[in-house]
């Protein structure tokens, strides 16, 4: 329900960002304290991680298959299976990163590709979004990896995957939505 006449919730307070103070600014991310006030009572101060933006890339080898990677992840410290993923770079158009970020690295150039999803994968305190593209018509060739992380790429059947999602083997959210929603639509790329 929204207020009468302004189309606003009615819970919606204002918010007027007071004071912004870099913290820490690094490679990828910029660590940023702001005090905001809500409406004239309340003030809050907000550790907000600056992010700018990321892909995720469903590659669909056939109707039934897609291709995963196997990467460590140090902050968890363990292998995890993921959807290739990757920053943007500064001025780097979304379209061009995942192509970029699929040959780098699973090695598959893509003949077709559809941004299918954006999301917000952390909202409470980071200012990343996530572009979700689905690519198909693969050809194989060689990976450009951009660092020393050890992936290692594999074809799977969606059944699998989905198996794997159920089963909390796959535990990465990026990879349940990208794989979540590119399922249903195999049939458009495929038709």
């Amino acid at each position: 329900m929204s207020e009468k006449g302004t189309g606003r919730p009615r819970h919606h307070v204002s918010a007027k960002r007071l004071t912004a103070r870099t913290v820490y600014s690094g490679r990828i991310i910029k660590v940023v304290h702001e005090r905001w006030r809500f409406d004239a009572t309340s003030i809050a101060d907000r550790e907000i991680v600056q992010h700018p933006g990321s892909v995720v890339i469903v590659p669909i080898w056939d109707y039934h298959r897609l291709v995963l990677i196997r990467q460590f992840r140090v902050t968890v410290r363990r292998y995890l299976w993921e959807l290739p993923a990757g920053t943007r770079e500064a001025g780097e158009p979304l379209r061009r990163c995942a192509l970029r970020e699929l040959v780098e690295e699973t090695g598959y150039r893509a003949h077709r590709m559809r941004m299918i999803a954006r999301f917000l994968p952390s909202p409470g305190f980071c200012a990343e979004t996530m572009y979700v593209f689905a690519a198909w018509e693969l050809e194989r060739g060689q990976r450009l990896l951009a660092d020393d992380d050890p992936i290692f790429p594999r074809i799977v059947s969606f059944q699998t995957a989905l198996s794997m999602i159920q089963r909390n083997v796959i535990v990465d959210a990026k990879t349940i939505i990208g794989i979540t929603l590119a399922y249903p639509l195999r049939e458009r790329f495929f038709a």
